[in-house]
């Protein structure tokens, strides 16, 4: 069946099977952080923000990956 398939594409194939499981997982993962931003914005109707409005608290970790990478980077973890 595979006689004339050469060598390297067959092992090529074979390692595609391997990484099958991780590559189902990815829209699951995705589907759930998606939904973390709506979480967090009924939470943060229910809170209380100090002036903040419901929707800016979706803007939290963005702005700490922001300030957080520089940080980390520079002074936490130097090269």
């Amino acid at each position: 069946l595979f006689s004339n398939v050469p060598p390297q594409q067959l092992a090529d194939a074979s390692q595609i099977l391997h990484i099958m499981p991780i590559m189902f997982m990815l829209p699951v993962f995705w589907m759930l952080y998606d939904q973390q931003g709506s979480v967090w914005t009924l939470q943060a109707a229910r809170m209380e923000l100090h002036g903040l409005q419901p929707e800016q608290v979706t803007l939290v970790n963005p702005v700490e990956i922001m300030i957080f990478i520089p940080l980390f980077d520079r002074f936490i973890y130097p090269v």
